[in-house]
């Protein structure tokens, strides 16, 4: 990134946190507002990654960190999807957040943080399963969970992470009939391959809807 690319940036965050806190200085303005797709505020600072804004509106203590859209998405949700560790830390400190929210189609933080391969993100929530308050073998409607996701886009540390979770299913089957070998394997993720190898606990003859295994996928 340029040095002029960097500045710009630098001075837009700058106006956008100077007008908001210009518009919540008025009277009668409700930070906590909802759009037609039920979206507040803080879920589109979290969306879009604005880490100041999201911590003048959390400031204001007028905002509800968990509020959901119409898609049942939070700003914990759309900082996970996003990978912003700044904020999810932000999010996971007030304490009034849902840690395990799904939306619609069933996708949690977690999930969100290992597809964007958020590896401190991910971290701070798999320590939250140590307490019951985060399910890493949660899946999507797809039939997807964390480790597949994982697995899918060889992001070795979370894989390594998931792994040391007791009771992790390595033989899980998604909706395609995939196991996590096969997608490390059609990926072409060799450390990953390695990595479920080494826990002696895959199927390495099982085969997806096609018939395929890992070692057809691999060729």
């Amino acid at each position: 990134m340029s040095v002029d690319l960097t500045r710009r940036r630098r001075r837009q965050a700058n106006g956008e946190t100077a007008i908001l806190r210009l518009l919540l200085a008025q009277k009668h303005v409700n930070p906590g507002i909802r759009d037609d797709f039920k979206r507040a505020p803080l879920c589109y600072a979290a969306d879009n990654g604005h880490e100041a804004i999201v911590q003048i509106l959390l400031a204001t203590d007028r905002v509800d960190p968990s509020a959901r859209d119409n898609r049942e998405r939070t700003p914990l949700w759309f900082a996970a999807q996003g990978g912003s560790i700044a904020i999810i830390q932000m999010l996971l400190a007030t304490g009034k957040v849902d840690f395990d929210c799904e939306d619609n189609d069933g996708r949690t933080p977690l999930l969100l943080a290992a597809a964007e391969g958020a590896e401190k993100a991910a971290e701070d929530l798999l320590r939250l399963s140590r307490e019951g308050l985060v399910n890493p073998h949660m899946k999507d409607t797809c039939g997807q969970t964390p480790q597949s996701m994982a697995v899918r886009k060889g992001y070795t540390g979370i894989v390594r992470r998931l792994l040391a979770i007791e009771g992790i299913d390595l033989v899980l089957i998604d909706s395609m009939q995939n196991t996590p070998l096969m997608l490390a394997a059609r990926n072409g993720h060799v450390e990953v391959v390695e990595l479920l190898l080494s826990t002696r606990r895959v199927r390495i003859d099982l085969g997806d809807r096609n018939g395929l295994t890992p070692l057809m996928l691999a060729t």
